[in-house]
């Protein structure tokens, strides 16, 4: 897609490109009676993101959609917590005692010997995953310089996890939810 000085797709593209599908396990895109489908009006960048960089840092984006989605037996909606002290302290609270969170995605569910990702999964999958604390994330971060783990750890917000018994998301798992309890905290990066 191509995109005007503002971060906003341009037009012409949305209706080409973008699709959004909701109430189906299937990446493939094949109907079932469950599925759902809209069409953005407005996609709006991260002002930040940047894809010369080392990482494409803030790599997603807000799309307004036509028509909004219809609860169903397979769809029901969540709401982003906002930056409220006590979802704030609940996070950091999991955070400080490695609590598990889940992560769901269609990303690759083999890694080879050669760390080739492969066989990317044809239905949504979840997992849980275990938060650690920012100090412990920035160490096992540290194999770039010092510099760059502060930045990412601390002033990019990030929340860091690690597997847990050996599943945790994987290529082609961005943009899944990271839920932990009944509330999304953020999303795979």
């Amino acid at each position: 897609a191509e995109f005007d000085g503002n971060g906003e797709v341009v037009r012409a593209h949305d209706e080409q490109y973008v699709r959004v599908f909701a109430g189906t396990i299937y990446s493939n895109l094949v109907p079932d009676e469950n599925q759902q489908h809209r069409v953005p009006d407005l996609i709006l960048l991260h002002p930040s993101c940047r894809h010369s960089d080392f990482f494409t840092n803030f790599d997603f984006a807000v799309l307004r959609l036509q028509l909004p989605f219809f609860p169903s037996p397979s769809l029901v909606h969540f709401e982003m917590e906002t930056e409220s002290d006590p979802v704030l302290k609940a996070l950091a609270l999991k955070m400080n005692t490695n609590g598990l969170c889940t992560v769901v995605g269609w990303g690759a569910q083999t890694v080879n010997y050669s760390d080739d990702y492969i066989n990317a999964s044809s239905t949504l999958k979840k997992t849980q995953v275990q938060l650690i604390d920012w100090k412990e994330c920035s160490y096992r971060l540290c194999r770039y310089p010092k510099r760059f783990c502060d930045v990412f750890v601390f002033h990019l917000g990030a929340i860091c996890v690690v597997p847990y018994y050996h599943s945790s998301n994987c290529k082609g798992d961005n943009g899944g939810a990271l839920i932990c309890g009944s509330q999304i905290f953020g999303f795979a990066s």
